[in-house]
């Protein structure tokens, strides 16, 4: 028989009683009930509030944390400027954006949040075309202030960082004398008043919110090369200067959302391929700065949702189309260590 103790090198803790915050994976012996005990790490995603207005329930942008998120903007079936709030539990609707916004990104907190970038169709612009933008918003959690102008216009952007350190990366520039559009691989800063252009990323793409992280340490995941292009599995990290391919994501996905920081972050929702009605995804991905693991799917499957988190343990999904209608459902998405009984008979 195997000694743990000549296999790993240390002994299993004794303790009279349990742990209040077990760390995951941690192993110890229970003198007080005589049980072997371990706390594997257990992840989920369930139901939350739903949205009070679906019209603008996709193509969305949201700050903040799973207790504390803020949503803005929308399309479905034309721009919103709704914008609600997320206590945790349900969605209080909010003071309006000061202008239409869909296809947008977003970042900092619920009370200092920062949305830039989106689109205005061609029936809201007058134009024959939708025209991707350049401005910025600031949010105070009650008032919207305009920040701001973005260098480079864009939509289906990522975006990640704070109210006063935002990163803009990729997106889709189009307009009616840029029809039908290119994506772009541009970058760049925010410094709470004005933006800067930074290091361009290596691959260029559209189509995802699915960036996370800082502004000087960011993770951006998958997307779309072109408007007829399925989901690519590039990945880039961002130093704060340049960007650095990483471990290729496990399947081709875009228009889908990430949570957390560079090296503990999670993927979730998106779409397979393109198409009016392409393959709505449930399967999630955390990403520990290495590799990919599987981990938790979604309950129902959906692209264009808002979808974000401080931290990989505090992802929201919310709105989105599934498959091809708005929907203004809501998943929360948790992961803590849980302790179990191990059977040693």
């Amino acid at each position: 028989m195997a000694i743990y103790k000549t296999e790993h090198g240390f002994q299993i803790k004794h303790r009279s009683s349990d742990p209040s915050n077990p760390i995951a994976g941690e192993i110890w012996y229970n003198s007080t009930t005589q049980t072997l005990k371990v706390a594997p790490k257990i992840s989920a995603w369930s139901s939350g509030g739903n949205m009070n207005d679906v019209s603008a329930a996709a193509c969305l942008a949201m700050a903040g944390t799973q207790n504390a998120q803020v949503i803005a903007g929308g399309q479905s079936p034309s721009p919103g400027i709704t914008v609600e709030e997320y206590d945790g539990s349900s969605w209080t609707t909010a003071t309006n954006m000061p202008e239409k916004f869909q296809q947008g990104a977003g970042g900092g907190t619920q009370t200092a949040g920062l949305f830039f970038g989106g689109a205005i169709p061609a029936a809201d612009s007058g134009g024959s075309a939708p025209t991707s933008q350049t401005e910025s918003f600031e949010y105070d959690g009650t008032n919207w202030a305009d920040g701001g102008d973005l260098n480079t216009d864009r939509s289906n952007a990522g975006g990640c960082g704070t109210q006063t350190a935002g990163l803009a990366a990729a997106g889709y520039q189009i307009s009616p004398s840029n029809d039908p559009g290119a994506a772009t691989n541009n970058v760049e800063e925010y410094n709470g008043s004005s933006w800067t252009e930074s290091g361009d990323m290596n691959t260029t793409r559209w189509d995802t919110n699915s960036m996370c992280g800082t502004q000087t340490a960011a993770v951006f995941f998958c997307g779309r090369p072109t408007s007829a292009g399925g989901g690519v599995t590039n990945v880039e990290e961002y130093n704060g200067t340049s960007w650095t391919a990483g471990e290729a994501f496990p399947e081709g996905r875009a228009r889908a959302n990430a949570a957390g920081t560079q090296t503990l972050a999670i993927v979730f929702s998106g779409q397979g391929t393109a198409g009016s009605q392409p393959t709505n995804k449930t399967t999630t991905f955390s990403y520990d700065g290495t590799d990919f693991a599987a981990d938790a799917a979604l309950g129902s499957g959906k692209y264009g949702a808002g979808g974000g988190g401080g931290t990989k343990g505090n992802a929201l999904s919310a709105g989105g189309y599934s498959p091809g209608s708005a929907v203004n459902t809501t998943e929360e998405y948790s992961s803590a260590a849980t302790v179990r009984t191990v059977d040693v008979t």
